[in-house]
């Protein structure tokens, strides 16, 4: 009998330092068990929060990014190439509608060579515009440069604030 007390006594005070060394304590599973999938008539299983799909968005088909743009042109171009090649191979022409996103941008929506539209929220011009070139003004928290014509299309001044769909790829 006092043996049964002795252990008694132990357990509770094992669980108290246990309960005052850990961060947390996991009772999840005892107080909300994982309740049985759901069966549909057939008897095949209706997708339950463990086996839905990754809920995270395709941003092929979502994506809008706003923010400052900035412009460049041949005349004023800092860091590019003597020939004026662009990050896709072409030359940067002051006369077409071209833009330089960011790298990580470029990368996550697939973005080279193709032709998105692009909207200034203050005169509501929407252009399509061709990414061709990539740079490193968004340490400057810009989302892109716009090239000269891109710039005076949109009716933007030097900064202008803009909208890219990457939803409704152009081409």
């Amino acid at each position: 009998m006092i043996r049964s007390i002795i252990y008694l006594f132990l357990i509770v005070v094992l669980v108290i330092v246990y309960a005052f060394t850990s961060d947390k304590i996991n009772l999840g599973p005892y107080l909300n068990p994982t309740p049985p999938p759901i069966v549909s008539p057939i008897g095949k299983p209706i997708a339950t929060p463990k086996n839905t799909p990754d809920p995270t968005p395709d941003p092929q088909k979502t994506a809008f990014i706003s923010g400052k743009a900035s412009y460049y042109s041949r005349e004023g171009c800092l860091g590019c190439d003597p020939a004026f090649r662009t990050a896709s191979g072409e030359i940067l022409d002051d006369t077409k509608h071209t833009m330089a996103l960011a790298p990580e941008t470029v990368k996550q929506y697939k973005a080279m060579g193709k032709t998105l539209r692009v909207t200034n929220p203050k005169t509501n011009i929407v252009i399509a515009v061709k990414v061709n070139d990539t740079g490193g003004f968004s340490k400057y928290g810009r989302i892109a440069d716009l090239s000269l014509a891109s710039k005076n299309s949109l009716g933007c001044s030097d900064l202008c604030g803009v909208v890219i769909d990457f939803g409704n790829i152009v081409q």
